[in-house]
């Protein structure tokens, strides 16, 4: 009943009453149903699962080479 009080404007005098009230119904029936189809519940275990960008810590593995490879240099190689 809201959405026909607010398109009575569209309402003409002398027209089916019931029909009008029945294609506002139809209309946003259609409108649920389209925008329906991009909604979906939320899965609570699969957001736990997902891993964010800003969630993953940065990796170590090229400081651990880092520092293998300097540990590998001769120590008369650092002085140059």
């Amino acid at each position: 009943m809201l959405k026909a009080w607010d398109a009575r404007a569209s309402y003409q005098m002398g027209t089916n009453m019931k029909a009008w009230t029945f294609m506002i119904l139809r209309n946003q029936f259609y409108s649920e149903k389209r925008r329906s189809w991009r909604m979906s519940q939320l899965d609570q275990e699969a957001a736990e699962r997902t891993s964010w960008p800003w969630t993953i810590p940065r990796p170590l593995w090229p400081l651990d080479e880092l520092r293998q490879g300097l540990a590998m240099l001769p120590p008369d190689s650092a002085r140059r």
